[in-house]
């Protein structure tokens, strides 16, 4: 007896710690954060116009070489960006494709034919700046009586790219 006395005092108190551990409360709180905007930048490359402007590129001759001519270059986006330039193909003219064209040099470095212009890299523009660079031209004095009369109309293209792009892939 005494045996199931204890056991039922026992029992009898573990529910109650039972029933007491069920009444205990705890406080919480919960916020919230609302309207996070994400917006995207913007990446715009102004269209510098015709790197002639301003220019005399009639009546050129051999041996015939250009003043040098500073082109300005706008970043209206909202993120910095590297730019370069290149000059679109062009077929079947004397002054692209001829044995001596007309000839390009960027930025006072060696003036190199200008069907063999690749990619030239023009630096860093940071959004809402302006960045400079420079070009001249010249016929190789090798351009022969068949380049008399001819004329092109040439399209440079630029690409930009934001900063850290390692590369220009898009």
């Amino acid at each position: 007896m005494k045996k199931r006395m204890i056991l039922s005092l026992v029992l009898v108190g573990l529910l109650a710690f039972g029933v007491g551990m069920g009444t205990f409360a705890w406080f919480t709180s919960q916020a919230t954060s609302e309207n996070n905007v994400f917006e995207t930048g913007t990446l715009v490359i102004d269209d510098p116009g015709a790197l002639t402007a301003n220019m005399t590129v009639d009546n050129i001759y051999p041996s015939w070489v250009s003043e040098e001519k500073t082109i300005t270059v706008h970043n209206s986006g909202s993120l910095d960006f590297k730019y370069r330039m290149s000059v679109e193909a062009l077929t079947d003219n004397i002054l692209y494709d001829g044995d001596t064209p007309l000839q390009i040099s960027v930025n006072g470095a060696d003036f190199v034919d200008i069907n063999q212009l690749a990619y030239v890299d023009l630096g860093e523009i940071a959004a809402g700046s302006d960045g400079t660079f420079t070009v001249q031209f010249k016929l190789p004095d090798e351009a022969n009586n068949d380049y008399q009369d001819e004329s092109a109309t040439f399209t440079f293209v630029f690409d930009a790219t934001q900063t850290g792009n390692t590369g220009w892939a898009q």
